[in-house]
C-alpha cells in the first residue's frame, strides 16, 4: 500500500477521511499549478473538498506568518491546523508567502503589459491621426487654386463652381479631422491627451475666422459627433461675441 493510499481510510460517515498532511500537500499541489480535478482523481476524493483543503491552506499559512511562537496560541487554531505537523505548517508558511509574492509579481507584470498596451495604442492613434493631417496637407499642394489651407489664398476673382465644389469636398475632409482629434484628445483626466489638444484646439480656432469654412460647417454639421458639433458651435459663438 502507498504512502498515499495509507492515509486514506474509511470515516465513520462511510466517507474517506484524509489526513492532515494529506491535505496540505493536496493543497500545495494545486497551488503548484496542478488542477484540483487531477488531485482529487488522485486522492479519491471530490473536486469541492480539494478546494476547501486549498482554501484552508492559504487561511492557515496567513496566520501562521503573523503569529507568536506555536505553543502560545496552539488552544486557539482551528482544526485543520491541528491536524498539520509543524514541518508541514512550516511548508505553508513558505508556500503561503510565495503564493502572495507571485500573486503580487502577476499584478505588476499585468499592470505594466496594460500601460504597454496602452501606449501602443496611443501611438498608433496619434501617427494615424498625423497621417491624416499630412494627407489633407498634401491635397492642398495639389490643388492650390483651393482656398482650403491654413494660409487664406488671395483671390483676385470670385471662385468658380468647380473651385468651391473642390473647397466643400476638402473641408469635408478637413472637418472629419478636427472632429476625429477632439474625441481622441478632449480628455482632462489625461495628461497626454490634454497637452495634445492644446494644440488641435488652437488649430480648430485659427478656421474660424475663414469665410468658406464657417459656410461649409454651417451645411455639413448635422453629419458629425454631437458633442463636436456643441463644441465647435460654442468657440464659433464665442469669437463672433468677441468681434
Amino acid at each position: 500500500m502507498s504512502e498515499g493510499t495509507s492515509e486514506l481510510r474509511d470515516g465513520a460517515g462511510g466517507g474517506r477521511a484524509v489526513s492532515g498532511r494529506l491535505k496540505a500537500e493536496g493543497a500545495m499541489r494545486v497551488l503548484g499549478g496542478e488542477s484540483a480535478e487531477e488531485v482529487a482523481e488522485a486522492l479519491g476524493v471530490s473536486v469541492v473538498e480539494v478546494e476547501r483543503w486549498r482554501r484552508e491552506f492559504v487561511v492557515a499559512g496567513e496566520r501562521r506568518m503573523g503569529e507568536l511562537p506555536l505553543g502560545a496560541l496552539e488552544r486557539v487554531f482551528s482544526p485543520f491546523e491541528r491536524l498539520v505537523p509543524l514541518c508541514t505548517l512550516i511548508s505553508v508558511t513558505i508556500a503561503v508567502a510565495l503564493f502572495v509574492q507571485g500573486q503580487a509579481k502577476e499584478r505588476d507584470a499585468n499592470a505594466r503589459e496594460a500601460a504597454r498596451a496602452r501606449e501602443m495604442r496611443v501611438t498608433e492613434a496619434f501617427n494615424a491621426l498625423d497621417d491624416k493631417y499630412i494627407d489633407y496637407v498634401k491635397l492642398c499642394l495639389a490643388h492650390p487654386e483651393l482656398d482650403t489651407f491654413d494660409t487664406p489664398l488671395a483671390r483676385t476673382r470670385p471662385a468658380t463652381a468647380a473651385e468651391l465644389r473642390g473647397e466643400s469636398m476638402m473641408f469635408a475632409i478637413l472637418l472629419s479631422v478636427m472632429e476625429r482629434s477632439y474625441l481622441m484628445y478632449r480628455d482632462p483626466s489625461d495628461a497626454f491627451k490634454r497637452e495634445q489638444w492644446v494644440g488641435w484646439e488652437a488649430y480648430v480656432r485659427s478656421w474660424l475666422g475663414r469665410e468658406n469654412f464657417l459656410a461649409e460647417w454651417g451645411r455639413t454639421k448635422r453629419e458629425f459627433d454631437p458633442a463636436f458639433v456643441m463644441f465647435l458651435d460654442k468657440m464659433i459663438a464665442a469669437g463672433k461675441t468677441k468681434g
